[in-house]
C-alpha cells in the first residue's frame, strides 16, 4: 500500500452545506449541476479522489450526515462538528458552492498533509485538509462557544494550530470560484458549458 493510499483510506470527506444561501435567495445545496443537486456533485468530487466515507453537514441524502451542534457560525460549525464526529485520521473539507473545483487540487492537499498540521492553498479557507486530533478538537470546542462572533473565522483556528498553506494551483481562479449570487451562479454555469463543449 502506497503512501497516497493510506492516507486515502484514513481521511473522511466533508460536504458543508449549513450556510443560509440568503444572497442566492434559495439553499445552494440544492442548486441543479449535471443534472444533480449541487451537494451531491461536491460529495462525489470528494469520492472520486479514492476517500470511502463522505459526510454531509446539513442535508440528509447522501451518504452519512454531520448536524452543526453550534449552527450559525459559519464554516467553523461543519468543522466543529465533524472533528466531535470522527475519531481519527484526516478530515478533507470542501464547500458546497464550488462547483469547479478539481479532484487533483483536493489530492494535492492529501499527498502534501503531515499528520499534525492543517493544509490549505494559499488565499483560501476552502478546501481544508485537517488532521484529527485532540488539541484540534478543543481548539474548535472553545472557539465555536466564544461570544466574540470574529472568532469564528477559520484563519483564526488555523494560526493556533500551525496551519500551513501550498501555493494557489493554476487557474484558481476558476476552480476555486464560490457561487454565492445568482450571477455568480450563472458564470460557473457558462464556464462549465464552455469547458464541456471544447
Amino acid at each position: 500500500m502506497n503512501l497516497l493510499t493510506k492516507k486515502l483510506n484514513n481521511c473522511t470527506g466533508i460536504v458543508l452545506t449549513g450556510g443560509r444561501s440568503s444572497r442566492m435567495g434559495q439553499d445552494k445545496a440544492l442548486l441543479a449541476w449535471q443534472n444533480k443537486p449541487l451537494y451531491r456533485h461536491m460529495a462525489e468530487l470528494l469520492a472520486a479522489t479514492g476517500i470511502q466515507r463522505v459526510f454531509i453537514n446539513g442535508v440528509h441524502d447522501f451518504g452519512e450526515n454531520i448536524a452543526d451542534i453550534f449552527p450559525g457560525r459559519g464554516p467553523l460549525s461543519g468543522l466543529h462538528a465533524a472533528l466531535n464526529r470522527v475519531d481519527s485520521g484526516y478530515l478533507l473539507i470542501v464547500p458546497v458552492d464550488m462547483p469547479l473545483l478539481k479532484e487533483v487540487d483536493l489530492v494535492r492537499l492529501i499527498q502534501q498533509c503531515d499528520d499534525e498540521m492543517p493544509l490549505q492553498y494559499e488565499g483560501y479557507s476552502l478546501p481544508l485538509l485537517m488532521p484529527v486530533s485532540e488539541k484540534a478538537r478543543q481548539l474548535a470546542n472553545q472557539t465555536i462557544q466564544s461570544d466574540n462572533r470574529r472568532n469564528y473565522a477559520l484563519w483564526r483556528l488555523m494560526e493556533k494550530l500551525n496551519g500551513q498553506k501550498l501555493p494557489a494551483p493554476e487557474g484558481h481562479e476558476t476552480s476555486f470560484c464560490n457561487t454565492n449570487t445568482p450571477q455568480e451562479w450563472r458564470e460557473c454555469t457558462d464556464i462549465l458549458e464552455v469547458t464541456q463543449t471544447d
